[in-house]
């Protein structure tokens, strides 16, 4: 065998065990009913599908998959410098009450004056080098702390919407990156908006949903890039309104709309963060 095969052999088999003694420290606990998606879950590929519906770029990174963890017992979202006091792991994105996160924790009173902080490292692709690099969760419950490399970057609170921080500035060259996030929930004990979450479920009531429970996922993007459109119809008039939000605010859009593969209508030089009125010829409900 080529020597140059031969190392890239044993790389990659050295990968791999690592990759497999990490996900061997998760534990799945079991629940009163178990799915057959949950007895055959793979920790390594843990919600491997894009993550948006809309707006999909081709360069992304999913973080979910077994995480350090460590419970403390009181409400303290800073940053934990040492490392050696997570003594566990957890499976992201499922929240710590579940049995697929291996934590299952229950004590639902408890942990509404507890802190949930979770520890992984990362290393970014070459090809993300010289990028905006965008730190996206799909929800954390409740109000959370982020930190990159031992600095904070951003504190957010709501326990179902989805939020993105721009860590650029916080990322190391060329080195593994760190990240943290401390979460607290008093669940519905702290007046925010729980939906049925109770920390005495029964009835219909459910317990709490603590921590990282959707997916967690980095990409890169230019300076200058879209966040996000709001396109809104008119019916009778048959046109859309289509608002592209970018926070570089000399930047412009085109904006083509189609049928299938068919272009049905065009717009250049559309100036971001501001409506613009498309005609839609022929426009089908």
């Amino acid at each position: 065998m080529n020597h140059h095969l031969l190392k890239d052999f044993f790389a990659a088999l050295a990968l791999l065990t690592a990759m497999q003694a990490v996900a061997a420290d998760w534990i799945r606990k079991q629940a009163p009913i178990m799915t057959e998606w949950g007895e055959k879950i793979n920790p390594g590929k843990v919600w491997t599908e894009y993550p948006r519906p809309q707006m999909e770029r081709s360069q992304w990174m999913s973080l979910n998959g077994p995480w350090d963890f460590h419970k403390k017992d009181d409400v303290d979202l800073s940053y934990m410098s040492s490392p050696a006091v997570f003594s566990q792991k957890i499976l992201v994105p499922y929240p710590v009450e579940s049995a697929l996160s291996g934590i299952m924790d229950t004590n639902f009173e408890e942990n509404t004056h507890a802190t949930f902080i979770y520890r992984r490292t990362f290393k970014l692709p070459k090809s993300y080098r010289d990028r905006q690099i965008l730190l996206h969760f799909g929800a954390v419950d409740w109000k959370c702390a982020v930190y990159i490399n031992g600095k904070e970057a951003g504190i957010h609170t709501g326990g179902s919407d989805p939020f993105c921080m721009d860590i650029t500035p916080l990322l190391r060259t060329e080195e593994e990156q760190e990240i943290q996030v401390a979460v607290t929930d008093p669940t519905n004990t702290g007046g925010q908006p729980t939906g049925k979450q109770t920390i005495h479920p029964g009835g219909c009531f459910y317990s709490p949903v603590t921590g990282i429970w959707q997916t967690v996922w980095i990409e890169p993007v230019n300076k200058s890039h879209i966040d996000q459109y709001q396109v809104t119809s008119d019916i009778h008039a048959g046109t859309v309104t289509i608002q592209v939000q970018s926070g570089t605010p000399t930047a412009t859009a085109r904006i083509t709309i189609k049928d299938g593969r068919q272009t049905v209508a065009t717009l250049d030089g559309a100036k971001v963060n501001t409506p613009h009125t498309v005609k839609i010829p022929e426009a089908r409900l």
